[in-house]
């Protein structure tokens, strides 16, 4: 049996810094690019890269069956930037599939295309207290979302940056190459994966921050 640990999907993207976070904090974790090296993972980070490129090379390699199945299991899952777009219900700008784990409509590229890319401050949702800052790079937009999704974080424009449903956890910026929030939100985010009783919650997050 495989030693239970944290997955980061390997498939294309932003895979290397969000496993050196995890290295930092001693977290063992791995690069995930098939269903075998995803056996014995509590929680699967889904990171930035390419939405629709991640969603064919999912469908190829047949880790998006595995994915769904697994959530509905108790598999923790963090997607940030083109991982929020996997993640999501519905994906306009255009319309492409998706794994639909969270009940969320989200906009591609809402914020303009490389050039408007960005480094914004983060604040607590409803108590709008900074906790760092965020790296949105062709970052993409939640328009809606179901009532069973709780707003966690926001910018300073109080866009919603950061959403949660159970055991999923979605960000549309880069926590990553942040200096101030990624280490934090890795050690929370393995907090939850490694407990199954556990789910993201914006009183967990005040708490941590």
């Amino acid at each position: 049996m495989s030693t239970p640990s944290i997955g980061v999907l390997a498939l294309q993207g932003g895979f290397d810094a969000h496993l050196k976070c995890f290295d930092a904090i001693g977290i063992q974790a791995h690069a995930v690019r098939t269903c075998e090296q995803a056996q014995g993972c509590l929680g699967l980070v889904i990171p930035g890269g390419e939405s629709t490129a991640l969603i064919r090379l999912l469908a190829y390699s047949g880790l998006d069956r595995y994915i769904q199945q697994q959530h509905k299991q108790g598999l923790a899952l963090w997607g940030t930037c083109a991982g929020a777009i996997v993640l999501a219900s519905h994906v306009s700008a255009p319309q492409t599939p998706s794994l639909k784990c969270m009940d969320v409509n989200i906009r591609r590229n809402a914020y303009g295309r490389q050039v408007s890319s960005a480094l914004k401050s983060i604040h607590i949702a409803e108590t709008q207290r900074v906790v760092g800052e965020g790296v949105f790079i062709r970052a993409p937009k939640f328009e809606s979302w179901g009532n069973q999704v709780q707003p966690l974080l926001t910018d300073a424009a109080e866009n919603t940056v950061a959403l949660s449903q159970g055991r999923c956890l979605s960000l549309t910026f880069h926590p990553e190459w942040s200096n101030t929030l990624n280490l934090n939100l890795h050690a929370w985010f393995a907090q939850v994966a490694f407990n199954s009783t556990y789910g993201f919650s914006l009183s967990a997050l005040k708490d941590l921050t």
